[in-house]
C-alpha cells in the first residue's frame, strides 16, 4: 500500500490554494461575518430602532469610504513593484489610506455633521467617526499580504480577524446588552487591525517616502474614484426613479429585489482584484490564459446556482420574507441576468495596463445608458424595466471595454473569456428566465 506523505499533501495544496482563492475565501468569510452579525441583532432584544441605527451607521460608513478604498486598493495592486525584497511602495501606500482617512474624519467631524440635519439626528455618529477613521488602515491588511503573495497568511488573518470580531459582537449584544459596547467593539478590532497592518508595513517595506508613487497611484486612482461613483450613483438614481413614479410600498418591493447573488459579486471582485497583481510578475499572453482558467471556474461554478436561484427564488422569497415581497423575486430574477457581464473582466485587464481612463469612460457610459433605459421601460415595465435598464447599461459597458480592448491593444475576448462556455450558460439562463415568466 502507498502512503502520501506530508509533503505531498502540502505540494498538492500549494498547487490548488492560490493567492486567487485566498482572497475569495476572506470576502466570503468577511460577508458572512457581517450576515450573521445581521442575524443575531434582528434576533437579539434591541428594538427595530436600534438595529436600524446600527444598519444606518454601517451605510454611512460604507458610503462615505467604499469609493476610495477601493479605488487606491485597485491602483495599488496595478502599480505595486517586488521585484525586489523590500521597497517603499506598501508604506507610501499605507500613507495614502492614512491621509484619505484623516481627511473624510476631520471633514465629517467639522464641517459635515453639523451642517446636515439629517446626520446631526443619527445617534452615536460622533463615536462611529472613529470607526470610519480606522477602516481604510483596517481594509488594506490582506492586499498586503495579497501583494507578498502569502496566501497561509491571509487565511489565517481572517479566520483570527472575523472570529474575534464576532466573539465581541456577540458578548456585546447578548452578555452585555449594550449597543454602544457593539460600537466599542468595532472599533477595538479595528485598533488591532490596524495595528498588524502597521506590522506589515514595517516589515515588508522600506520606511521611505516616494513622491513618484503618490503621484502614479493617485493618477490611476482618481479615475477609478469618479467610476465608483457614477455606479452609486446610478442605484440612487433608479431609486429615485422608483420612488417617484411610484409609492412606499411598491419602493420597498424594489429595494428587496436590487440585490445581486452576493456570491457572485464577492468571487468575481476578488478573481479581479487579485489577477490584477499578475500583469506585473508574468508576461501578457500567460495572465491573460490564467484569467480565461479562472473565469471559467467561476461560470461553471456561479451559472448553475443562478439557474436553480432563478428557479426557486419566488418560494425562497415568500419563505425569507413573506408573501408580500414575492413581486421582489422578478426585480431579483432580472438582476441574476448582470452574471453574463460580471464574468467577463476587460476592466481587470484595463487595470493591469494601467489604464484607469477607459473604464471611467465606460462607467460614464453604463451611467447614461441606465438612466435613459431606466425613465423609458420604466413607462411600459414598471419596477421590473427599471431593473432591466441595469441589466442592458452593464452589457453596453463591457461590450465598449472589450472593444477598446481589441482596437487599442489588439486583445480578443478569445484570449481572456472562455466565451463557448459563457454563451451556452448565458443561453440556458436566458432560457429559463422566458420559460419562467412568458411560457410557463
Amino acid at each position: 500500500m502507498k502512503f502520501i506523505s506530508l509533503h505531498q499533501i502540502n505540494l498538492v495544496i500549494k498547487h490548488k490554494i492560490t493567492n486567487i482563492s485566498a482572497l475569495q475565501f476572506f470576502q466570503i468569510l468577511r460577508y458572512s461575518t457581517l450576515v450573521l452579525i445581521s442575524v443575531l441583532f434582528a434576533k437579539s432584544k434591541f428594538s427595530q430602532i436600534t438595529i436600524g441605527e446600527y444598519e444606518t451607521l454601517l451605510f454611512i460608513a460604507g458610503g462615505v469610504s467604499f469609493f476610495w478604498i477601493n479605488s487606491l486598493i485597485k491602483s495599488f495592486l496595478s502599480i505595486f513593484n517586488d521585484e525586489k525584497n523590500r521597497n517603499s511602495d506598501i508604506f507610501n501606500f499605507y500613507l495614502l489610506i492614512s491621509f484619505f482617512s484623516v481627511i473624510l474624519f476631520f471633514t465629517l467631524k467639522l464641517f459635515i455633521i453639523n451642517n446636515i440635519a439629517e446626520l446631526r439626528d443619527v445617534n452615536y455618529l460622533e463615536l462611529f467617526l472613529y470607526y470610519i477613521l480606522l477602516l481604510g488602515g483596517s481594509s488594506i491588511t490582506e492586499y498586503i499580504l495579497l501583494a507578498k503573495n502569502k496566501i497561509k497568511e491571509i487565511f489565517v488573518y481572517g479566520i483570527v480577524s472575523y472570529f474575534l470580531q464576532l466573539l465581541l459582537i456577540v458578548l456585546s449584544i447578548y452578555y452585555f446588552k449594550n449597543f454602544e459596547y457593539v460600537l466599542y467593539s468595532l472599533i477595538f478590532i479595528n485598533i488591532l487591525r490596524n495595528i498588524y497592518t502597521f506590522s506589515l508595513v514595517a516589515k515588508y517595506s522600506i520606511l521611505k517616502f516616494s513622491y513618484s508613487f503618490m503621484k502614479e497611484n493617485i493618477k490611476l486612482s482618481i479615475p477609478l474614484m469618479l467610476s465608483f461613483v457614477l455606479s452609486g450613483s446610478s442605484q440612487y438614481i433608479d431609486g429615485i426613479i422608483v420612488k417617484y413614479k411610484f409609492n412606499d410600498a411598491t419602493f420597498a418591493v424594489f429595494r428587496y429585489g436590487t440585490k445581486e447573488f452576493p456570491l457572485l459579486v464577492i468571487l468575481s471582485d476578488a478573481l479581479s482584484n487579485a489577477m490584477i497583481r499578475e500583469f506585473n510578475k508574468e508576461n501578457l499572453i500567460t495572465t491573460l490564459k490564467k484569467l480565461k482558467q479562472k473565469s471559467l471556474n467561476l461560470i461553471n461554478l456561479l451559472f448553475p446556482i443562478s439557474i436553480l436561484l432563478l428557479i426557486f427564488s419566488s418560494y425562497l422569497f415568500q419563505y425569507v420574507f413573506n408573501k408580500q415581497f414575492i413581486e421582489s423575486s422578478t426585480v431579483f430574477d432580472i438582476y441574476l441576468l448582470l452574471i453574463i457581464s460580471r464574468l467577463v473582466f476587460p476592466q481587470t485587464i484595463f487595470l493591469g495596463l494601467k489604464n484607469s481612463k477607459t473604464i471611467f469612460i465606460a462607467s460614464l457610459i453604463e451611467f447614461i445608458i441606465n438612466v435613459i433605459f431606466s425613465l423609458f421601460l420604466v413607462q411600459f415595465l414598471g419596477i421590473q424595466g427599471v431593473a432591466l435598464a441595469t441589466v442592458i447599461a452593464f452589457i453596453c459597458e463591457k461590450i465598449f471595454l472589450i472593444y477598446v480592448l481589441k482596437a487599442k491593444y489588439n486583445i480578443s475576448v478569445n484570449q481572456y473569456i472562455n466565451t463557448k462556455s459563457l454563451l451556452i450558460f448565458s443561453i440556458i439562463l436566458v432560457s429559463t428566465f422566458i420559460l419562467k415568466y412568458f411560457i410557463l
